[in-house]
């Protein structure tokens, strides 16, 4: 029995040093280091050959429940989504508008009113149009 033992020991102590030198010798010799990750690379290649077929079924079925997940959102809140475009657009617009006029006046002595956006003299403390203060 001590024989047995002995022998396991023997054993496990070599395996412990191979596994330690092999260790090192990935981290600290390149062309070890190369051939590992080279393997590595072969193993994973032939992974996703032997998979190809599942991968696509795979990456289709992800396509269609993002199409289904689409058409859900926009059946339950598409009336919703549209509404808030329009008074996004019809801000945008009014916004656009006054712009393109201040632009188109040129650097008169003109302003425009906050409230109302009709043209002002610059030196006015009140719109002559609405009647607010500036």
């Amino acid at each position: 029995m001590e024989v047995f033992f002995t022998i396991v020991f023997i054993v496990m102590f070599v395996a412990t040093a191979a596994f330690i030198v092999f260790g090192f010798m990935t981290v600290f010799n390149p062309n070890m280091r190369s051939k590992w990750v080279g393997r590595q690379l072969q193993i994973h290649k032939k992974v996703l050959e032997d998979n190809k077929e599942t991968i696509k079924d795979i990456n289709s079925l992800g396509g269609e429940v993002a199409v289904d997940s689409l058409n859900d959102i926009l059946d339950k809140k598409g009336d919703d989504m549209k509404k808030a475009a329009d008074r996004s657009a019809e801000l945008s617009k009014d916004s656009i508008k006054t712009v393109t006029r201040s632009i188109k006046e040129g650097l008169k002595d003109e302003i425009y009113c906050k409230h109302c956006g009709d043209a002002i003299d610059a030196d006015s403390k009140f719109c002559k149009h609405c009647g607010k203060r500036l």
